[in-house]
């Protein structure tokens, strides 16, 4: 596997792992909202609720940075590519 893809696979993984917290914060926020309601106390609740929030704001900054990284990966791998094609058709940039 390239170091292109490899990247691409962790964003698809850093795309699970984000949509997994946001259902699991809805559940928790749910059950926040039913401890309220029945007079429940719910410090650890919320206090659970907090540090899923925490966790979910670094899942979004790793995926941007798997996104940075790709990009830069594309456009190293751009220049090449190109490159690569016109020497094989035997174009070159004078045959214009």
């Amino acid at each position: 596997m390239t170091r292109l893809a490899d990247e691409e696979f962790a964003l698809i993984v850093a795309d699970r792992h984000i949509a997994d917290a946001l259902q699991r914060i809805a559940k928790q926020e749910r059950r926040v909202q039913d401890h309220r309601e029945k007079g429940i106390e719910s410090m650890h609740s919320d206090e659970l609720l907090r540090a899923m929030r925490e966790a979910l704001c670094t899942f979004r900054e790793h995926r941007r940075l798997i996104q940075e990284e790709i990009e830069r990966q594309r456009r190293f791998l751009a220049p090449s590519v190109a490159g690569s094609q016109c020497r094989r058709s035997g174009v070159t940039s004078t045959d214009s």
